[in-house]
């Protein structure tokens, strides 16, 4: 392999690891339902990253919740606090 040839395979390998990195989970949804099917079609695949995605978004809706429901007990041991003094 030339020095050329063995540069731009480093720099293609960078770009795709760049551009797949933000969605490694459904890389690796999609990877691990084809190892077990071995075939997918269009229909199957926007299902796998449809059910990821929606995954990613109830996870990040329940962390939300429960954020905000420390900051709601906060605030009423804060006022149950302040009404002592």
């Amino acid at each position: 392999m030339s020095k050329q040839s063995t540069r731009l395979s480093r720099t293609a390998l960078s770009a795709a690891r760049d551009l797949l990195m933000p969605y490694g989970d459904v890389v690796t949804a999609l990877s691990i339902v084809l190892r077990i099917k071995r075939t997918l079609d269009g229909a199957e695949i926007d299902k796998i990253i449809w059910d990821v995605q929606a995954r990613k978004a109830l996870a990040a809706e329940h962390a939300r919740r429960r954020d905000w429901r420390r900051v709601v007990e906060n605030a009423a041991k804060f006022r149950s606090e302040d009404s002592r003094l």
